[in-house]
């Protein structure tokens, strides 16, 4: 019994789905991929060695390997999301993916409503906007924490007039949020105008959901043997550690994995594994230490690229000092320290590499931060949003690191203090190496 959990250590799109896809040909296929965080926002993408690729969504990025998935109940669902990711894995492997998945009954459903008022939000925002992908986490969250009772969870699929119910009053919540704003209109719409009909997105929902297997979560789990856990965004956009408000509506450590094996009394090996590209990236709004203007040019990624909400794609040198900070965050918090990286984008590197080591608050450059302090004793935005501010004040300081792989993997090891165990050149499995004491 093997309990593999991996997590993000930057702004997310670092090769969790890689990660995850290679961990499903090791040890025998009756693997279940759980995933514990966020929702229908991630996009993990998997190439397989004989060319398949797909964008993971809500499926666990091991379904082409025959892993299983499970939702559990900190995954946030979205249906007809679901229908047309669960269409394209059918289309490339002929097997219809809901056969092989499970979501527990207490997952809550985002709404067009909730994708709606997110987009509304976050334009009204114009210059400070959040970065947010415009997919109804957020607002999702916000409401269930406001109106518990109004959030439709997965067990509420088989019921359609609990549905109807449940889809007008986040309409009149919606129309009421929108109408207390500041900004009642903008220009960008009016739910009154276009009211959804309660009753056809019921129906929706209710024929999609015949085709789910909802579940007992703790009784499911507790049943699998073989588990790897998927997490979704990075620990640098984490709701409470990463740098407020640019962060995501999700607990992004390893904690929300910890907790479902602790509630099933999981006797097996855990092992916490983080995941770093060779250089940062992310998605956006939001401090970017070592963000280089026109670096996504050399360092082009055809899976990633100008987002409609987001913007680009903001590209910049490795960054020691927010990894070993995201380090730091999973160490203190209750989901443990990360016991091994996982290297992606390796064959991306070449020349003079790059890697911060330190910043610079004064124009001489010389370094007076290497690290940012954890406050674990309390969730504190206030404290995140001040090392917003540092960052903005500082500039980085740069070593010339080795452009090896098998080098930078070395020096990353000694330089946070976590080895390295695994080093992706490459998006197939078959692009992955093992170092000597790495993966067991």
């Amino acid at each position: 019994m093997k309990a593999s959990i991996v997590v993000g250590l930057q702004f997310g799109d670092e090769g969790k789905g890689s990660i995850v896809d290679y961990l499903c040909t090791r040890g025998g296929s009756n693997k279940t991929v759980v995933r514990f965080n966020g929702g229908g926002q991630a996009a993990h993408n998997v190439v397989t060695d004989d060319g398949l690729h797909h964008t993971f969504s809500q499926f666990g990025s091991g379904t082409l390997r025959g892993a299983r998935t499970h939702l559990s109940r900190f995954m946030l669902i979205d249906p007809p999301a679901m229908m047309n990711e669960a269409a394209h894995l059918e289309e490339i492997t002929g097997i219809d993916p809901f056969n092989r998945l499970t979501v527990d009954r207490d997952c809550v459903v985002v709404t067009p409503l909730h994708k709606q008022l997110n987009l509304w939000r976050e334009a009204i925002r114009g210059k400070a906007r959040h970065g947010s992908c415009g997919m109804g986490i957020g607002e999702t969250m916000q409401h269930r924490l406001m109106f518990s009772d109004d959030a439709i969870r997965a067990a509420d699929l088989f019921d359609k007039e609990l549905l109807v119910d449940k889809i007008e009053r986040i309409q009149r919540y919606s129309v009421r949020e929108i109408n207390l704003s500041p900004y009642p209109s903008h220009g960008f719409m009016r739910f009154h105008d276009t009211p959804m009909d309660a009753r056809d997105f019921a129906k929706e929902l209710y024929n999609i959901g015949r085709r789910i297997n909802v579940v007992d979560g703790r009784e499911h789990l507790a049943s699998c043997h073989d588990l790897v856990f998927e997490g979704a965004q990075g620990v640098l956009l984490d709701e409470w550690y990463g740098f407020h408000p640019y962060t995501t509506w999700s607990t992004c450590t390893p904690q929300n994995a910890i907790t479902l094996l602790d509630e099933i009394g999981w006797k097996g090996d855990i092992e916490r594994i983080g995941v770093v590209r060779s250089y940062m990236t992310r998605h956006g709004a939001g401090p970017f230490p070592t963000e280089v203007d026109g670096l996504e040019r050399e360092l082009v990624d055809k899976h990633n690229g100008l987002g409609k909400y987001q913007g680009k794609f903001r590209v910049g040198h490795f960054d020691e000092v927010l990894v070993r900070y995201a380090l730091e965050v999973c160490a203190k918090t209750q989901g443990g320290a990360i016991d091994s990286i996982a290297l992606t984008h390796a064959d991306k590197m070449w020349g003079d590499w790059l890697s911060c080591d330190g910043y610079s608050e004064d124009e001489n450059g010389d370094k007076t931060v290497s690290r940012l302090d954890v406050k674990s004793d309390r969730k504190d935005l206030d404290y995140q949003e001040r090392l917003v501010r540092v960052m903005d004040r500082c500039r980085p300081v740069y070593r010339v690191a080795s452009s090896n792989g098998d080098g930078f993997a070395e020096e990353l090891g000694s330089a946070l203090g976590c080895p390295v165990s695994i080093i992706s050149n490459g998006p197939t499995a078959v692009d992955k190496i093992v170092p000597a004491g790495g993966l067991v």
